[in-house]
């Protein structure tokens, strides 16, 4: 009866580590993706303000 508990003890604990490991890569994707938005974000940004500029000296 022990050893039945400690290897479901066992199995769910290999079953984390790997449901850990997949939410892990995918937070890192995830970050990765955000920190590209962002960097468009402050690009087109830029590009606003100097089309602003360009209007403004018009």
């Amino acid at each position: 009866m022990l050893s039945t508990t400690l290897n479901n003890v066992d199995n769910e604990l290999k079953e984390n580590k790997e449901k850990i490991k997949i939410l892990s890569e995918n937070n890192k994707a995830l970050s990765l993706k955000v920190d590209t938005l962002f960097t468009n974000i402050e690009i087109k940004n830029n590009e606003i303000k100097e089309l602003k500029k360009r209007e403004y000296k018009s």
